[in-house]
Parts: C-alpha cells; structure tokens; sequence
C-alpha cells in the first residue's frame, strides 16, 4: 500500500492493484481524474499483469508489474517520470 497526496493505491494478495482518493491529474490510474471514494480495482490495457510493488507521490503514481515492467502516470509538469513530452514515441 502507498499514501500520498490525497489518494492511495494498494495491492492485493493476488496481485491486483485497487485506487481511491483524489483522482486529479488521472494519478489513480483508472483513465479519470475524478474522485473515487471507495477501493476500486484498477483495469489495465495490457493483458492481465500481477503489479508486485506501487509508490506514489502527490499527483504522480508508479507500480512495478511482476514481469519487471515499470508503468507511470499521474502529473509530469516537473518531469517526475524522467522523461520529456520528446522523450514519448507516439
């Protein structure tokens, strides 16, 4: 589990990752920047992945998938995922 900001993510025994909280800047991962009050189980494009770890800050998230992938979303205005817009293949 991992507090920050105004929202939480957590992860459970499973492998599945949940988010609720403040949904501004899209940092739930849900593909919305509105709120969500309770526990809501995040749905991911990519096929069914096992998230293994998960960090977030006050308007950005990160989770770790079990195949050692690294996915980022939330806020970049200060470029907190490391990466420039140019940095983005389209």
């Amino acid at each position: 589990m991992s507090c920050g900001g105004a929202f939480t993510l957590a992860i459970n025994i499973y492998g599945r990752m949940y988010s609720w909280g403040n949904g501004s800047a899209y940092a739930l991962g849900n593909g919305s920047p509105h709120d969500v009050d309770t526990p809501k189980m995040v749905p991911f494009d990519i096929e069914v992945q096992l998230v293994s770890a998960v960090s977030i800050n006050k308007n950005h998230s990160m989770i770790k998938i079990k195949a050692g992938e690294i996915y980022i979303w939330g806020s970049n205005k200060y470029n907190q995922h490391g990466m420039t817009t140019e940095d983005i293949e389209e």
